[in-house]
């Protein structure tokens, strides 16, 4: 006897028979992709435009703890105007999200200031921290620039959006010695100046290739000079012990 349910029990097995292999193989490789943070666009993205013309946002770094800094480095695209080069005067961060602090901050330390097509520039924003690492963070910001054209000079303000996920950071740490006990001294480091009494130590998140200056310490009308004015910093962290020498003894 022909029965129509035998009939279309039998259809549906050949069906699953023909296509079962081919759709449990595409949910095995979207499991994979998944996992991999294919699907994820925040565990690909380092730093997110939404504006910043003509310069783009290539990354952006945020570290965690004490001596933290925020790193932004852009891509100068085309210029406005038919300018061969712009200089970047500041960048600053108008609503923090993720760091220490909420409030507004500028940037103390670029490089190159002066770009052209091409080029890429870092902003470092010393002693501006995220929170903790591991955490997203995002900030409205203003970039300022200026150029010339023959009708005279423009300043100009490009904004966006930077954005990523935060991480920690080897400290460099300075240590003073030679100076009475009772005196100051003072790190200038990506442009952020830290004074602290002779017993205690400076440190920075370690940022590489930006510049660190000592000054000297007047103390009881006598001057006291660092051994190790100047220099570049290193990227792994490093401890720099800090010799002062007093005009007394030159």
């Amino acid at each position: 006897m022909y029965n129509p349910l035998s009939k279309k029990a039998q259809s549906a097995l050949e069906y699953m028979m023909t296509y079962g292999w081919a759709i449990l193989i595409i949910v095995i490789v979207a499991v994979i992709l998944y996992s991999m943070g294919i699907f994820n666009p925040s565990s690909s993205v380092t730093a997110t435009s939404s504006g910043f013309s003509p310069f783009t946002p290539s990354s952006a770094i945020c570290t965690a703890g004490p001596g933290g800094y925020t790193e932004i480095s852009f891509v100068v695209g085309g210029l406005p105007n038919g300018a061969s080069s712009v200089t970047i005067d500041k960048l600053y961060l108008t609503s923090p999200s993720g760091f220490s602090s909420s409030s507004s901050k500028q940037s103390t330390y670029i490089s190159p200031t002066t770009v052209t097509p091409g080029q890429t520039f870092n902003v470092v924003i010393a002693g501006e921290n995220c929170s903790s690492s591991g955490i997203s963070f995002s900030s409205a910001a203003s970039l300022q620039y200026s150029y010339s054209t023959p009708a005279g000079n423009v300043n100009a303000n490009a904004t966006g959006t930077i954005a990523g996920k935060s991480s920690t950071t080897e400290p460099t740490t300075f240590s003073a010695y030679g100076l009475p006990v009772g005196a100051s001294w003072t790190v200038e480091y990506a442009g952020l100046n830290v004074s602290k009494s002779t017993n205690n130590n400076i440190s920075f998140g370690s940022i590489s290739n930006v510049p660190f200056k000592v000054f000297p310490v007047v103390f009881n009308g006598v001057t006291y000079y660092p051994v190790y004015a100047s220099g570049p910093s290193s990227p792994f962290g490093y401890n720099l012990d800090e010799d002062f020498i007093s005009n007394e003894a030159l």
